[in-house]
């Protein structure tokens, strides 16, 4: 009776619909969590060891300092725009 009990307790997966356990998509954040810090290994050339491992959080600050510098960009721009609408 144990093994009945077993196999009621979770069902399977549907493989013709594709469709996924509520547990496995939680792993599948906790997974994308665990990516966040590890390395990540960006370029493996000519068949040799030669590697370039940079941290998702150096990528990420790379990404926010680009943004920045083009908000900064848009901002200089709109107060010469403003001002030149201003005066005219």
């Amino acid at each position: 009776m144990g093994d009945l009990h077993k196999s009621l307790a979770r069902r399977a997966a549907d493989p013709v619909r594709r469709g996924i356990r509520r547990y496995q998509l939680g792993m599948f954040f906790f997974y994308i969590l665990q990516f966040a810090h590890e390395p990540v290994i960006l370029k493996i050339r000519n068949l040799r060891r030669v590697l370039l491992v940079i941290e998702p959080r150096v990528a990420f600050k790379l990404a926010a300092q680009l943004l920045r510098s083009l908000f900064q960009i848009f901002e200089i721009a709109h107060s010469v725009f403003s001002s030149f609408v201003l005066t005219v």
